[in-house]
């Protein structure tokens, strides 16, 4: 996975829009974050049943509930037109979004969820690992799908 950095107008800033960019044997490659995932199975999110009226109403806590239940992308009615990216750890989607086929590949943005013992002990969302029970990780964005 790799975190691509698209530059805010102004070239003061920056957002990541991640994709799995190889696969296979990558033991020649290095990663600057690792994560051993023997024993973990990929499961892919899913999107919130329920339609938020707006970003306001998710809040960090919420958030990593949903994503212990399986919830990668939360619907919204109203997302404001300028925003490209969400600053908490569930991808935003419009009431009509839907989600295709998961198929880990090259060119996707690296979402899904990491399981063992029938519990998701990890969630990846725009390739940032964040740890459910810990509720800790490094995320700065996820993505906007309209």
């Amino acid at each position: 996975m790799n975190r691509l950095e698209v530059e805010k107008e102004g070239n003061n800033d920056f957002w990541y829009s991640s994709r799995v960019i190889d696969q296979g044997d990558l033991s020649t490659y290095y990663g600057y974050e690792t994560f051993d995932a023997v024993g973990y199975t990929i499961r892919a999110g899913k999107i919130t049943p329920m339609i938020f009226s707006g970003p306001a109403e998710l809040n960090e806590k919420d958030v990593i509930d949903m994503l212990r239940e399986g919830y990668t992308y939360a619907r919204s009615k109203n997302i404001p037109a300028d925003w490209l990216t969400f600053p908490l750890p569930i991808h935003l989607v419009s009431p009509r979004f839907e989600l295709q086929d998961f198929n880990l590949e090259v060119g996707i943005n690296p979402t899904f969820l990491l399981e063992k013992d029938g519990v998701n002990a990890y969630a990846i969302v725009n390739g940032f690992l964040i740890d459910l029970q810990k509720e800790v990780g490094t995320f700065k964005n996820a993505m906007i799908y309209r």
